[in-house]
């Protein structure tokens, strides 16, 4: 819902114009939770921060959250969305961090 209000989305009712510099963080509990909390959540947390798809949240009082930023560009697009669209990928497949089948350091 929040996304739809701050136009992060087509716009529609009910839309809110949003400002120049406006962005939405997700944080990766958040995250988590839309994933059903499939897996390791520690060790999948780790991978999303060591390959810098998550990071500290540039919020004041949000400095130990790992959040995924979106926001709004003039020309229509949102930065952020690949490293959501990531962050998801890793947080629903179901043997992300267990080194079986998606391990691929180990021949």
């Amino acid at each position: 819902d929040l996304l739809y209000r701050y136009g992060f989305t087509r716009r529609g009712p009910g839309a809110l114009a949003g400002c120049e510099d406006d962005a939405v963080s997700l944080s990766v509990g958040a995250l988590l939770l839309a994933a059903g909390g499939i897996g390791d959540a520690a060790a999948r947390t780790k991978l999303l921060e060591d390959c810098s798809v998550v990071s500290p949240s540039p919020w004041d009082g949000m400095e130990d959250v790992l959040t995924v930023q979106l926001s709004p560009q003039p020309d229509g697009s949102i930065t952020g969305l690949s490293e959501l669209r990531v962050a998801m990928a890793l947080l629903t497949i179901p043997d992300a961090t267990t080194g079986t089948s998606t391990d691929m350091t180990t021949e």
